[in-house]
């Protein structure tokens, strides 16, 4: 198949075998992205699309790839849905992407992502290859669950002591 021919065929993806599961990195999080198409697409075929997708399956933006598979661009749902159904989503796409990488630790993409407040941001591998989605809640619940646990280790709680530790069991534990 050729690289036109393959561009005009909506994406159908399962690119789990590339994410990474470090524990504290947003590659942890990675989620498959449900709605991505490539650039020459029109409007109606790829709202089409979408209504193919189980409603159960939440996601927010359609990712737009170029022909190399790169990220080129990001499809707002309002737009999607107000354009010319005869248009091409190249023309409607937001094409000023921003995605966070997998080595990131969850501090370094809260940092990064502090002035968008995105319901999800796209997860790219250091050639902008989509590789999935993380949720924004996930993100940052992920990064709070860590803060929390900070609190209890400077005073000397272990992953052996909670809520139920007998009391001199918790001070044999925390002491010297």
């Amino acid at each position: 198949m050729s690289a036109k021919e393959k561009s005009t065929e909506v994406l159908e993806t399962d690119q789990t075998d590339e994410q990474v599961d470090d524990t504290g990195t947003v590659g942890s999080l990675i989620g498959p992205p449900l709605a991505v198409f490539y650039t020459d697409k029109i409007v109606s075929d790829v709202i089409e699309k979408i209504r193919t997708i189980p409603q159960e399956q939440i996601f927010t933006y359609g990712y737009v790839l170029d022909a190399s598979e790169q990220l080129s661009g990001v499809l707002i749902m309002r737009r999607l849905l107000t354009a010319d159904p005869d248009s091409c989503i190249a023309d409607i796409m937001e094409g000023d992407v921003f995605f966070l990488t997998p080595e990131m630790t969850f501090l370094d993409a809260m940092k990064s992502t502090m002035t968008r407040h995105y319901p999800e941001y796209p997860i790219c591998d250091e050639n902008q290859h989509l590789i999935g989605v993380v949720r924004g809640e996930a993100l940052f619940t992920a990064e709070v669950v860590s803060l929390t646990a900070q609190a209890g280790e400077m005073v000397g709680v272990t992953d052996e002591d909670g809520p139920d530790t007998p009391f001199w069991r918790s001070m044999r534990l925390r002491l010297p």
